[in-house]
């Protein structure tokens, strides 16, 4: 065995992990015999003179070289941190790409520790460190907290570690249960304080710090620094859902990013700057702003110095923050934002107010659709093609229309009308409004459907024939206009409970005609209903239940040939037959005549819809439905229907549309609303539609008659492309190709 007496390892210290107070001293290693097996000898007697300990490095632990056990006692060697924690080095000045790589190794840090089960709970400057060779660590795992444990339910007890408020995430702070992406919020604060030079959310007090974590809206980075807002966005999310899912996912963004050629090449400096820099910087403001001259050349300049000026300003500003706007406070702060602004390194504090009072009000519930959007307005006033915004704006326009189908699947009609309202104040004409205003006024007339129908059961009992049958054919088309209507399933499943009990007392008393008569309106209710069956076989079991269906076969067969299809009711084909295939469903005489009053029907309907008589087709489906025919042809018809009132009620809309659009001299342009092609698709809609027709010879009219115009005052090329628009309309005008063609020779 090599002996090393004299070769000292700096850097390496040996504490116990859990230290007492007798022994929390630290020591260091003084003899190595090689990085992967060493042979340690201390000068304290904490450890035998001779330990062979296994040097390992992990990056959860930079620090953590070797561990062990004894005599009971657990002992690390840790690595010195010599160069800093990460407040010392933005003090001092730190390169942005610099800054970058030291989030991206903590990040991959933390994601090894959430792998093995802990949440790291205190990410802080303070608690990322360097060593002299600048290598980033993470340390003081005293706030580590197992993945699985249960959270603590009283954020108030003195039991619990407290929580930095600058740092803590919206679940810590409600103490729900936490996972590697409460870590991932902190970091993202911590990189957002290093970027900005202040925390996202301040306070004087703690309590009203850590509330604004959860509610308030996730604060902008300079201008200068927009590339990286999209990682704070992620990392700030309010739910962990929204957030990166892993370190790793954070890593692979930043490593995006860094290689980004729109990311500035700025160091971040939050120590005050030194009273040279900032007399050189306000000489050059006083003397760009007051000679013309100077105005000139610096606009010739500008392009060239734009990173420096962009690296230098910020400098400058966070010093400014840190140090002298003690000195300076609120006037000269003020002038130099306004500096700072004019020179398009720091965002207009118009702008940045209008944003965050923007983002504000979309996360505020109570606020109207109106005033959000007005709010986007102001932005577009400064901004007109902020992208971000309109995305922004976009996203709540969809949610608003989320809203009101969710109002109308709960049933608040009230609240998805109002909304609906407020939508159509701020959009004005809109499909999506359009369909969502039918389906509204399609709900109305179903509550209005239940509230009649139920009170006609209240008047006439549900032992009326006439009045259930009127009552399940409204309930049915409630629940087609309605799906899943809850009070219509309810009416459905109650007339049906009380008609399967009147035919079971029918059947048992030998009236097989009344029990089958009964026992339809009870399928015909609900089909779904067990009961149903007992009733089927208590008649089936009837003496004369097989000549009461033969009976009602023979019936049936002369309806037909009378052509008493599914009227009057109570004495037609369809009726008879459903009698029967209500006690014996498998009877394939009833089944056979059944389809072939279908698809009688069926016929009569679509010869009503040829001949455009909706209201017609409409009728004698309804009669059809109360006959008790199959649903889904019956649904396919009345599809069919709602299809051509549809398309009908379109052809009306585009028409209004583009006689305003001709009216305001939008025959053509733009291209994706104008006149013309509005017009295109109504006669796609309806090729014989006479007023498109004219309508479409108006605008070629005009654009000729423009061209003409155009060509007189010598607007050659004008007169050419107008002429050009008014023969793609109408090409079959002699007199517009005649002088199409002349002056193309001209």
């Amino acid at each position: 065995m090599v002996d090393l007496t004299d070769h000292i390892i700096d850097g390496y210290r040996l504490s116990a992990a859990n230290p007492s107070e007798e022994d929390s001293r630290v020591y260091r290693a003084t003899r190595v015999i090689d990085l992967e097996k060493a042979v340690i000898k201390f000068s304290a007697q904490a450890l035998p003179e001779t330990t062979i300990l296994t040097l390992t490095r992990s990056p959860v632990f930079p620090m953590l070289l070797a561990s062990g056990e004894h005599e009971g006692s657990f002992f690390a060697i840790l690595q010195d941190f010599d160069g800093g924690d990460l407040l010392d080095r933005i003090g001092n000045g730190m390169s942005l790409q610099s800054l970058i790589s030291t989030v991206r190794q903590v990040a991959l840090a933390l994601d090894e520790l959430h792998e093995i089960g802990y949440v790291h709970g205190d990410i802080k400057p303070e608690h990322i460190v360097f060593t002299h060779t600048g290598s980033p660590g993470l340390i003081d795992f005293g706030s580590a907290t197992s993945i699985k444990e249960p959270p603590q339910t009283d954020t108030t007890t003195d039991q619990r570690d407290p929580l930095s408020p600058g740092y803590a995430s919206p679940e810590q702070i409600i103490g729900k249960s936490l996972d590697g992406r409460s870590d991932l919020y902190s970091l993202g604060v911590l990189l957002y304080q290093m970027l900005a030079g202040q925390l996202p959310y301040t306070d004087p007090d703690a309590k009203t710090m850590l509330q604004k974590h959860i509610q308030d809206p996730i604060p902008r980075l300079p201008n200068y620094l927009a590339t990286l807002q999209p990682i704070i966005d992620l990392l700030l999310a309010k739910r962990p859902e929204k957030r990166y899912q892993s370190g790793k996912d954070l890593s692979y963004a930043l490593s995006a990013i860094a290689s980004d050629a729109l990311l500035p090449d700025v160091a971040i400096k939050t120590q005050a700057i030194k009273t040279q820099e900032i007399s050189v910087l306000r000489a050059e403001l006083r003397t760009v702003a007051l000679d013309p001259v100077e105005q000139q050349k610096r606009a010739r300049r500008k392009r060239r110095r734009k990173i420096a000026l962009q690296s230098f300003a910020t400098l400058f500003i966070m010093g400014v923050v840190f140090g002298v706007a003690f000195l300076l406070r609120e006037q000269v702060t003020a002038s130099l934002t306004n500096v700072g602004s004019s020179l398009g390194v720091i965002e207009d504090p118009q702008l940045v107010f209008a944003r965050t009072e923007a983002e504000s009000l979309r996360q505020d519930p109570n606020q109207g659709l109106a005033a959000i959007a007005g709010a986007y307005q102001r932005i577009f006033l400064l901004e007109p093609n902020d992208m971000q915004a309109q995305i922004a704006l976009d996203e709540v326009l969809k949610s608003w229309r989320d809203s009101i189908n969710l109002a109308m699947t709960a049933g608040n009609l009230e609240t998805a009308e109002l909304r609906l309202q407020e939508a159509v104040s701020v959009l004005g004409e809109d499909p999506e409004l359009t369909v969502l205003s039918l389906r509204l006024q399609n709900r109305y007339r179903a509550e209005r459907l239940l509230k009649s129908t139920q009170a006609l059961l209240a008047s006439h009992g549900l032992s009326d024939l006439p009045s259930a049958a009127a009552a399940i054919q409204a309930y049915q088309e409630i629940l087609r206009i309605a799906p899943q209507h809850p009070g219509a399933e309810r009416g459905l499943t109650e007339l049906s409970a009380h008609y399967i009990g009147l035919a079971k007392v029918a059947a048992e008393g030998g009236e097989v005609n009344n029990a089958i008569s009964l026992l339809e309106r009870a399928s015909a209710a609900n089909n779904n209903l067990r009961e149903l069956d007992d009733v089927r076989k208590l008649i089936s079991q009837a003496a004369t239940a097989q000549a009461a269906i033969n009976e009602l076969l023979v019936q049936a067969r002369r309806l037909r040939a009378e052509n008493l299809f599914i009227q009057p009711a109570g004495a037609n084909a369809a009726e008879l037959y459903q009698r029967v295939l209500t006690t014996d469903p498998n009877n394939m005489v009833a089944l056979q005549g059944l389809n072939e009053v279908a698809a009688q029907i069926s016929n009569s309907v679509r010869e009503q819809l040829a001949q455009g008589r909706l209201d017609s087709a409409e009728d004698l489906l309804d009669q059809a439905s109360a006959a008790g025919l199959p649903a889904q042809p019956i649904s396919e018809l009345r599809q069919r229907i709602e299809n051509e009132r549809s398309r009908q009620a379109r052809v009306v809309v585009l028409l209004e549309q583009s006689q305003e659009l001709m009216s305001k001299g939008y025959l053509t342009a733009p291209i994706e609303n104008n006149a013309t092609a509005l017009l295109r698709e109504v006669l796609q809609l309806d090729p014989s539609n006479t007023p498109a027709k004219n309508l479409l010879n108006v605008c070629a009219r005009r654009l000729s008659q423009a061209a003409q115009e155009a060509y007189e005052y010598k607007l050659r090329d004008t007169a050419k492309e107008y002429m050009d628009l008014a023969l793609t309309i109408n090409p079959d005008v002699v007199e517009w190709v005649a002088l199409r063609e002349k002056w193309g020779s001209d």
